[in-house]
């Protein structure tokens, strides 16, 4: 069994070539920080080698060493939920993710050796998804969430597992975003009592449809290829409702404009791909639109980190008003789902 290195500088060529099966001669380090590995550390490993079986690049991902956000993975079991999700569930899927080299379990032997993909297409989340790229990514997660529809997947974190503590976090986060943001007092005064009530709200609709869910559906965690879009950066997956990944990737990946004028077309598209004639359109529209007020922790949460990155702010800003400008785009409409929402 290969051990799994505790940091980057334990990283040999003699382990390198454990993993690959093959005489890595030298390797050199390119750390990766913009958008990529929020809650780990991301580095692309140049390999050389005369053997033309190895790759000349791949992607290692490990802990985060930075507390904040080391905290958080371990809340979320993130480093366990994507361990698990290469060893057992990727093999499965009628979808494209990363090919895995080495992983190294869960625990604090998270290790993952995944496919570079800087080969293929990527997209600025910033600049935001055009209608044709929407479209087939709608179709991907439409696909994904077929194939789990409804199974229970016992081993998996579920969404239900992560209610608390996004419960206790979200009064913490939401004040600075309200403080950026010119929202309408009555949009406001609702959302700051969703909050209130987010638990007992949250854990009433988890009766809507449930399959496996990405929960961090966006352009930055997708390449697109000739053969389609691949997903990778599956640290939050788990058994959930299939609104919330719709949401989070129509609300933060799309431009405002492109979202207003194309968001129905891009969850029938969903809902077409799914093809389960127990789950109706106006379902799929219903639960897009209920779990639009959910998708505002994460905004919220990426603005309250402060980050020095340059891109991390601009990100952050973005998401924030644009998840802002669909809950007041659709207000009227969401308030009448969360009708049980105590006053």
């Amino acid at each position: 069994m290969i051990e799994s290195p505790r940091s980057f500088s334990e990283i040999t060529p003699d382990w390198l070539s454990q993993v690959f099966g093959g005489v890595i001669d030298s390797f050199q380090l390119e750390y990766l920080e913009d958008g990529i590995g929020f809650m780990s550390e991301v580095a692309r490993i140049h390999l050389r080698s005369n053997d033309e079986n190895i790759p000349e690049s791949a992607v290692m991902k490990m802990p985060s060493s930075k507390p904040q956000r080391l905290e958080m993975a371990k809340s979320f079991d993130s480093y366990n939920r994507e361990a698990y999700f290469y060893s057992y569930i990727a093999p499965s899927l009628p979808i494209s993710t990363p090919k895995v080299y080495f992983n190294g379990g869960a625990g604090s032997n998270f290790v993952l050796v995944l496919q570079d993909l800087a080969h293929l297409r990527r997209v600025n989340q910033i600049e935001g998804s055009e209608r044709l790229d929407t479209l087939e990514v709608m179709r991907t997660l439409g696909r994904l969430h077929r194939k789990f529809w409804g199974q229970k997947l016992e081993a998996m974190h579920g969404y239900k597992d992560d209610i608390a503590y996004v419960a206790h976090d979200y009064p913490k986060v939401l004040p600075g975003s309200l403080e950026i943001l010119q929202l309408r007092s009555s949009v406001k005064h609702w959302l700051e009592t969703f909050v209130r009530n987010y638990e007992s709200v949250m854990r009433a609709h988890l009766k809507n449809p449930c399959s496996l869910i990405h929960c961090d559906y966006k352009l930055d965690n997708l390449a697109f290829s000739a053969n389609g879009v691949v997903v990778y950066d599956w640290g939050d997956v788990g058994v959930g409702p299939v609104g919330y990944d719709v949401a989070h990737f129509l609300v933060g990946s799309l431009t405002s404009s492109e979202r207003q004028s194309n968001e129905r077309e891009f969850v029938e598209e969903y809902r077409v791909e799914l093809d389960l004639a127990e789950y109706t359109l106006q379902q799929a529209w219903n639960d897009y639109l209920r779990f639009i007020p959910a998708t505002f922790y994460v905004a919220a949460v990426l603005v309250s980190l402060k980050e020095k990155s340059s891109r991390h702010s601009q990100l952050a800003m973005t998401n924030l008003r644009r998840v802002a400008r669909a809950l007041e785009d659709h207000f009227v409409a969401i308030r009448e789902l969360y009708s049980d929402l105590p006053s």
